[in-house]
């Protein structure tokens, strides 16, 4: 798919640096299978999406990681990631709260 490595999360977004973590069970392996996945959903979701919202929560959800076991808080820390630091690492991706609501679907 093209253009899916523009979300791949840089290595120094990762709250877990060891190389074994970085190609572990939720590094960069999981994460490229999470995209692929993602957008392929959204190829045959019918209704109107936020597709690059998705692929980058896809691309970063687990960044914030701590080990490859139980880590219930690991979405919260890349939630509060992204709202803190994303758009000081990745300013060109324009931020998700300035574009308009769209109304819900019926």
């Amino acid at each position: 798919m093209p253009g899916l490595d523009q979300y791949i999360p840089e290595r120094a977004w990762f709250d877990r640096q060891a190389q074994r973590a970085y190609a572990g069970t939720h590094g960069i392996g999981h994460i490229t299978r999470v995209l692929v996945w993602s957008e392929q959903i959204a190829e045959r979701f019918k209704a109107p999406l936020r597709r690059e919202e998705l692929l980058w929560a896809a691309g970063l959800h687990d960044i914030k990681r701590w080990d490859d076991g139980i880590d219930r808080d690991h979405g919260a820390r890349a939630a509060a990631w992204v709202r803190q630091s994303f758009a000081s690492v990745r300013p060109e991706v324009r931020d998700a709260r300035s574009r308009p609501r769209r109304r819900p679907l019926p």
